[in-house]
């Protein structure tokens, strides 16, 4: 799978594999992050877009998800995206263009591309993801309290048939969504191993409790979320978005640097844990400039046997190209360490 992106943001030209596991790495403001936005934005249109066509909602689906990528441009990128812009999405079954102008859609294109298919309306042809959860900042958590509020008003306000509607932080109240509903409640738990490496990391796991509020618990005690590290906030995130069945097959996780609040030792665990994951058929897309991230992405898929599937690229100058290796990614995150060195050597 391929994601093509010209003229977005600050990104000039971006060109994404998408197989498995799949890394941007390169220094701040690159434009890391807005392959994440772009995608999770193109999949959440599109499935909403086929739900309302499936439900009857929406007659014409070529209008409605061209309607639908304008809302998520609205609350993902507050109506920033490009004043000209290119977007593609090209799988082995089928592709998606859209074309921008003026942070608008102006068009939205779908292509059935296999052949030996014998469906001809494109919402008979089987998405490569039905969702995606985008995982931000751990500081959602804190925010549960919050979002359960703004819950409760807008489902009085419809009640009463009222349209006021209170702003929100739209990434972070859909993963909040994710991390307070379950999926499925089957009783078989899928990815136990990675849920049992999760818990034995940060030694406890979170909870919601009756009243709705969530909780870290660690044996025999309860803590409130606010007294909780950071860091083990993260790993909260991905032990509830598993225990929910949210990370499952067909449903992509888009991690914005992961290594955010994490000690170096737990940034291998990270590592380790989002290799295992799309060993077991995970999508995963994340940026990065950690050494360890890298490093440890790098060696476990080649302990686990997928490097073949994991894929890594470089941002830098408004561009992003996939990568045969890590040594220019690792000369271009070394920058500040050289330039430390320099600092020091003529001051001796």
């Amino acid at each position: 799978m391929l994601l093509k992106i010209k003229d977005v943001g600050i990104l000039q030209k971006a060109d994404i594999e998408l197989s498995g596991l799949s890394v941007v790495a390169g220094l701040n403001d690159t434009g890391k992050s807005t392959v994440g936005k772009v995608l999770f934005s193109l999949i959440k249109a599109d499935m909403i877009s086929l739900l309302k066509f499936k439900r009857h909602q929406a007659k014409n689906l070529s209008e409605n998800r061209k309607k639908n990528f304008d809302t998520q441009i609205g609350l993902v990128f507050k109506g920033q995206i490009a004043d000209k812009g290119e977007i593609l999405f090209e799988t082995e079954t089928y592709e998606q263009k859209i074309v921008i102008k003026q942070h608008k859609t102006e068009k939205f294109t779908f292509q059935n591309l296999d052949k030996n298919s014998a469906v001809e309306e494109d919402s008979e042809v089987r998405r490569v993801y039905k969702d995606a959860a985008f995982i931000q900042t751990p500081f959602v958590w804190d925010l549960s309290e919050t979002f359960r509020g703004i819950s409760n008003f807008h489902a009085e306000s419809e009640l009463l048939g009222l349209s006021t509607r209170i702003p929100f932080p739209y990434l972070l109240w859909d993963l909040y969504v994710k991390l307070s509903s379950k999926l499925s409640e089957e009783s078989e738990q899928l990815f136990s191993s990675e849920l049992n490496d999760i818990e034995k990391t940060i030694d406890g796991k979170f909870e919601w409790d009756e009243r709705g509020d969530i909780k870290f618990v660690r044996g025999s005690k309860t803590f409130e979320i606010v007294n909780v590290a950071v860091g083990i906030k993260l790993f909260g995130i991905l032990q509830m978005l598993l225990a929910n069945r949210q990370i499952e097959q067909r449903r992509i996780l888009i991690i914005d640097e992961p290594e955010m609040h994490l000690h170096p030792q737990w940034q291998i665990v990270m590592a380790k844990l989002m290799v295992s994951l799309a060993k077991n058929g995970i999508g995963i897309l994340t940026n990065t400039h950690s050494p360890y991230i890298l490093e440890g992405i790098k060696i476990y898929s080649e302990v686990m046997g997928i490097e073949k599937r994991t894929k890594f690229h470089l941002a830098d100058n408004g561009m992003i190209c996939p990568q045969e290796s890590l040594e220019a990614i690792f000369e271009k995150i070394a920058i500040p360490m050289h330039e430390l060195k320099r600092l020091k050597w003529e001051n001796v």
